[in-house]
């Protein structure tokens, strides 16, 4: 695996790693119940480990391991808070050792379209990028980075941001729909790159007993709870959909409360696979 190989590999699986994050695809919890039928959210905290399921020869990928630690709060009256880590080691097949650490906090007002955000890559004890800005929402959407340069960028009619977007998967899982298609800005990659991102969305089917190597996710809060297959693919925005590949693509298990596990990450050389370790719902404010 050569350099630059290897650096486009490890900026794809963080960049993708961070879309579970910026999605609330890691744990995301709406409320059961009536309150749910309104997009109502769950505070929350979620840890998943990370292994290598499968890796051709061009990878140069020898193994790979790692953790998320994703930690939801707040509420629709006072805006949603993600706080996130991101842990890895890449090993390639020449022996040389990649460590990534990724933290990011986010901040989204669904009211004023508001989106706040701060990322942190330590790439190695050498290399540390950090990306902080805001976005607005609306007419005249709009992105301005304060870091690591300032600029102001134009965003496309119609984006949308992470909680928005999940909230809109959720509302057509129940109503039957098999299909969503958005334009979706997080702040990742430096703040520069909305994805078109297309989802596609199984028939619901009841929670399995059969949990294999993901006991957490036996919890009373998912008896009862239809779930369903859910998967991603991202393009790039301006890309033709369906006449190229997808940069990648992940797919999960969606509860209807809104708990996601057997996450898988696929970057076309390599797929990475999450499993659900644990997760703790914590208290929630209700609105006043």
């Amino acid at each position: 695996m050569d350099e630059r190989a290897s650096n486009m590999d490890r900026n794809r699986y963080c960049f993708t790693a961070m879309k579970f994050a910026a999605l609330g695809l890691l744990g995301w919890a709406a409320i059961a119940g009536p309150d749910a039928q309104a997009g109502g959210l769950v505070a929350h905290r979620a840890i998943y480990d990370l292994k290598l399921a499968e890796a051709s020869g061009r990878s140069g990928i020898a193994s790979f391991d790692g953790h998320m630690v994703y930690e939801f709060t707040g509420s629709s009256c006072e805006g949603y808070t993600v706080n996130y880590k991101f842990n890895s080691r890449m090993i390639a097949r020449t022996g040389t050792q990649r460590n990534t650490d990724m933290q990011t906090t986010t901040f989204e007002d669904p009211d004023q379209r508001r989106f706040d955000f701060v990322i942190r890559k330590n790439l190695n004890p050498q290399q540390t990028e950090v990306t902080k800005g805001f976005a607005k929402g609306g007419p005249t959407a709009s992105s301005r980075i304060s870091m690591p340069v300032e600029k102001t960028i134009d965003l496309p009619d119609g984006v949308m941001f992470p909680t928005e977007h999940m909230v809109r998967v959720i509302e057509a899982a129940r109503q039957g729909e098999r299909f969503v298609e958005a334009k979706i800005y997080d702040g990742s990659e430096k703040g520069e790159r909305v994805h078109s991102a297309s989802a596609f969305i199984g028939p619901a089917k009841p929670h399995s007993q059969d949990l294999g190597d993901e006991p957490a996710a036996d919890l009373p809060q998912l008896e009862n709870q239809d779930m369903w297959p859910v998967s991603i693919a991202y393009f790039k925005f301006g890309k033709t959909v369906g006449e190229v590949l997808p940069d990648y693509e992940m797919s999960f298990l969606l509860y209807e409360n809104g708990v996601t596990r057997r996450l898988k990450m696929d970057y076309g050389a390599f797929v990475v696979t999450g499993n659900l370790r644990a997760i703790e719902l914590l208290e929630t404010k209700p609105c006043q």
